[in-house]
């Protein structure tokens, strides 16, 4: 009796020792967490003395010229390239580093597409395989000359705005010149006896206003130089400098809307290899690629889910898999492709138009401008006429006149050159700059 006694109080201290936490336990007794101590500290400030506030040194601060300087001098070779608006259009397109990764992938595709079918000759789905190849390579090759395309117009843009520089620099050069035969005149009437003091307050607010401006056309210049390096100078070639070589004075041309937004959709080589593939049978692959291809803006407009987004940039070698079933979302496919190519033409008719009608705006400009410098020089006459009944002061006159037709001449160029970008927008919209320079689409058949 007293053992069973003893064995049920083992039994109990065992059970209790168990329940209680000992080393026996898997899952040790969680301990107490140590409570979280705020390091926030509250606002406390200092009291300032009365009129603190924040200031400046104007004497301290360094002159203009001192400050100037050109980083582009650092790292530029030192002669100038010339360079025309053909070559800067044809260089881009072929150096495209977009279009080049995307010519790798092509490569890449072909060369698997071989290795598949000569391994796998006596395959019924070998037929298949070389279509959606072939469709998959339409696409690839279609994206590779937008891209061709795009960079060509932007090179174009670039080329036209250090034109525009140009231009305005030599308006630079010369108001310089004015400036200081202005001085000598006001010099000299000082010395006679009848200047006065808003002569030489005339010089130094014009000598400023030169200085800003020329400070901003050159690093206007230094911006648009790096740029256009970017798009035509590939690998570890220097910086250079170019010297644009053209000349600016564009003649309006008739166009047709219609004509010309027909165009854009028929010409692009993206909607023309897009359209080519959603009409081969057996390339349900090929779609795939198709859909992958557009890009994000595009797909925001389509509201694609992530995880669809994720299907359709599958890695190249899982398109290249053999089909044997047949491919029930073919049609599905097809039909999302078709979506996507009606956005792009929609794309292409409206960026078409809105070249055309930037282009329209700036010949107006151009109108108004050469219309105000026929005008200006004629009151610069009458100034010179006048000279003869009243001299005081005409120095002053003829020079705020001369400066309006600087302005007018600046005004001139901006919209010459307004219109030249919008026209290589127009082109571009067309697909034609890229054309231009041999680039074409070359199509194969599915079969």
């Amino acid at each position: 009796m007293h053992f069973r006694q003893t064995a049920i109080l083992f039994c109990i201290s065992l059970v209790t020792g168990i329940n209680s936490g000992c080393c026996w336990r898997d899952a040790p007794v969680c301990k107490t967490c140590v409570p979280f101590v705020s390091k926030q500290t509250p606002l406390e400030v200092s009291l300032k003395p009365e009129g603190a506030a924040v200031t400046t040194d104007f004497a301290s601060l360094p002159d203009y010229q001192s400050a100037r300087q050109s980083l582009l001098a650092q790292v530029a070779t030192e002669d100038t390239v010339a360079i025309t608006m053909k070559e800067v259009i044809c260089l881009a397109a072929q150096n495209s580093e977009l279009a080049e990764v995307i010519e790798q992938e092509r490569h890449l595709l072909k060369c698997r597409l071989n290795q598949q079918t000569d391994s796998e000759p006596g395959s019924s789905s070998c037929s298949c395989q070389r279509s959606s190849g072939r469709g998959i390579d339409t696409v690839l090759q279609g994206e590779a000359l937008e891209q061709r395309n795009l960079a060509a117009g932007k090179a174009a843009q670039a080329f036209l705005g250090l034109a525009q520089i140009s231009l305005q620099l030599e308006l630079i050069d010369e108001s310089r010149k004015r400036l200081s035969e202005l001085e000598k005149t006001v010099a000299a009437a000082n010395d006679a006896g009848f200047a006065t003091a808003e002569g030489m307050n005339h010089i130094q607010k014009a000598r400023l206003q030169i200085d800003r401006k020329e400070s901003q056309l050159e690093a206007a210049h230094q911006e648009l130089t790096y740029q256009l390096n970017l798009l035509i100078n590939v690998g570890e070639q220097p910086i250079v400098v170019f010297q644009p070589v053209h000349d600016i004075n564009p003649q309006r041309t008739e166009v047709n809307v219609l004509s010309e937004t027909a165009l854009a959709e028929s010409n692009r080589p993206g909607i023309l290899a897009a359209e080519s593939v959603i009409s081969h049978r057996c390339d349900g692959e090929g779609l795939y690629r198709l859909l992958s291809m557009f890009d994000a803006r595009i797909g925001q407009q389509l509201q694609a889910k992530p995880i669809k987004k994720v299907l359709l940039r599958r890695q190249l070698i899982e398109f290249l898999k053999a089909a044997e079933a047949p491919d029930s979302t073919l049609r599905n496919r097809k039909s999302q492709a078709e979506k996507i190519v009606n956005l792009r033409k929609r794309e292409a008719r409206l960026s078409t138009a809105k070249a055309m009608l930037e282009m329209q705006t700036a010949f107006e400009k151009l109108t108004i401008a050469h219309a105000d410098i026929q005008r200006i020089e004629k009151r610069a006459e009458v100034i010179e006429a006048g000279k003869e009944v009243d001299a005081r002061d005409s120095y002053l006159r003829e020079n705020e006149n001369w400066v309006e037709l600087q302005q007018a001449r600046s005004e001139r160029i901006e919209a010459a050159i307004e219109f030249e970008i919008a026209q290589v927008k127009l082109q571009q919209a067309q697909g034609l700059l890229g054309q231009s320079c041999g680039h074409t689409l070359h199509m194969s058949g599915c079969n």
